[in-house]
């Protein structure tokens, strides 16, 4: 095994040469060489690329030279995922030779995972880190117990900004545990914790490429949780199906870290039967859902509300034609389907109803309960 001293200096050469084998590549004929090298192929795949990305897919579509030129001089210097098989989040946290030869370097872990590292045995991503280098995640809140967690309990796992007073640092995040299968387990945020809309208003938005989406899975994933315990949040494949109540097109399934929950699995999760919505008067719907699973009510953080998230008070409360003091405190959250059309997207609202129907992709008062599963 290469020493992280010559790693510095086999890494770099060979990436200086890598990087002048596309740049060559791309000054002759397609016809003449594939969009992607093979030696690129353990760190990227096009499809997972655009899949992951719905921003970069929203420019460059399916083109696949397109989506590898923009890895190469973008992507990997700001830590992007390329493929299933390299998290350069993972590389770093999991070798601290590496991370002692590199720092903030970012392309150097690529370069080495493709020249040395995959020849050398190294793991480019999972769940869990090779034994003697466990202890590079162990700033990770929840790399212990989380086995023990039965599904309904609730874990604390990353952190964010919660109480609107960043002086005093970031809060820890609170979770249910909704499932709980094949070493992973499904998480909702217990609290709505940011303020963000869905989308931009009159555009047809679907969840492959919301700004939602991309929020959660740049923003507030870097925001919230640490490089080790990004190494326990694993990729999802999202269904996402089209509107049960309206048969709204959905779009193509995606890859995510963090999600919203859809329609269909907030049915499933919290044993609701949406089909009551037409069979019932809108505040009996609202009344038979928070009957079912309490839990459908989140309140929002203070944070949250000061970034617009709305908080239904007594004074509010008054306006209801039925009794709503059970959700007093509790917020709108959006869920991932579209709504009754793909310029609204579905969501829970503030007294319980899970509704299909929906808001305007650009309703700035619903807020955010993310979702992600994370390995044991």
């Amino acid at each position: 095994m290469i020493t992280a001293t010559k790693n510095r200096f086999y890494t770099i050469v060979p990436a200086l040469v890598l990087m002048a084998s596309v740049l060559y590549m791309n000054s002759i004929d397609a016809f003449a060489a594939p969009a992607v090298p093979k030696q690129y192929e353990c760190v990227f795949d096009a499809g997972y690329y655009a899949a992951r990305y719905p921003d970069l897919a929203a420019v460059f579509g399916n083109d696949e030279a397109a989506l590898f030129n923009h890895f190469v001089a973008c992507g990997m210097a700001e830590g992007r995922q390329g493929s299933a098989e390299f998290d350069v989040n993972f590389y770093c946290a999991a070798y601290p030779d590496l991370a002692a030869a590199f720092g903030s370097n970012l392309p150097a872990y690529y370069s080495h995972y493709i020249t040395a590292g995959k020849a050398e045995g190294r793991v480019g991503t999972g769940a869990v880190l090779p034994a003697p280098q466990a202890s590079a995640a162990a700033d990770s809140t929840a790399a212990s117990g989380l086995s023990d967690a039965p599904v309904g309990s609730i874990i604390t796992f990353g952190s964010y900004e919660q109480d609107n007073n960043p002086a005093n640092g970031k809060e820890p995040i609170e979770w249910y545990v909704l499932d709980k299968s094949d070493g992973q387990m499904l998480l909702l945020a217990v609290r709505i914790l940011d303020s963000i809309t869905y989308g931009v208003y009159g555009d047809e938005v679907l969840w492959e490429a919301c700004g939602l989406r991309s929020w959660l899975n740049n923003d507030f994933y870097n925001a919230a949780f640490s490089v080790g315990e990004k190494t326990l949040i694993a990729d999802s494949y999202i269904v996402n199906a089209n509107n049960p109540n309206y048969d709204t097109k959905a779009g193509n399934d995606t890859i995510d870290k963090v999600f919203c929950l859809s329609f269909g699995e907030l049915e499933s999760y919290f044993h609701i039967d949406s089909r009551n919505m037409d069979n019932l008067p809108w505040e009996d719907y609202c009344t038979y859902c928070y009957n079912q699973d309490h839990r459908i009510l989140a309140e929002p953080t203070a944070y949250a509300h000061a970034r617009g998230a709305y908080i239904l008070t007594r004074g509010d409360a008054w306006f209801y034609r039925w009794d709503v003091s059970y959700a007093v405190g509790s917020g709108n959250w959006w869920l991932r389907s579209p709504g009754y059309s793909t310029t609204y997207a579905a969501r829970v609202d503030v007294s319980g109803g899970a509704d299909a129907l929906g808001r305007s992709v650009s309703f700035t008062n619903v807020g955010v309960r993310p979702a992600l599963r994370v390995t044991y």
